[in-house]
């Protein structure tokens, strides 16, 4: 199969990023970098949560016919501030209000369900 171009269109929060190129011949997939989709090279914390997209991809297969996909999908983007240690990666924080062991390990829980599992 020979492609050839693609349309890429993210969505989040009223935001809208459309993309679209044409894929080299011989490749089978693009890659979009956040900084494009985002228009800029940092991300906020606003930016954070689900990203609805849709593409469509327009291609020619071996017998000279036109052909064109869709798809559609949702990619969540976790985005934490600067210097934030997640919460499963330390024993000791104010916002686990649930402990208690099983076997020969401890766990902790906030009222989000983010959660702690280590040794006693």
């Amino acid at each position: 199969h020979l492609f050839q171009s693609f349309k890429f269109l993210a969505l989040q929060k009223g935001q809208k990023s459309r993309l679209g190129s044409s894929i080299p011949k011989g490749k089978t997939r693009v890659q979009i970098p956040w900084s494009q989709i985002l228009k800029r090279d940092h991300f906020d914390l606003s930016d954070r949560g689900f990203w609805g997209f849709a593409y469509e991809i327009r291609y020619v297969i071996n017998d000279g016919i036109k052909r064109t996909a869709y798809a559609q999908g949702e990619i969540y983007l976790r985005i934490f501030k600067k210097g934030y240690i997640p919460l499963h990666l330390t024993n000791e924080d104010s916002h686990f209000l649930w402990e208690w062991e099983e076997g020969n390990q401890t766990l902790k829980s906030t009222t989000g369900m983010r959660t702690f599992v280590g040794s006693p």
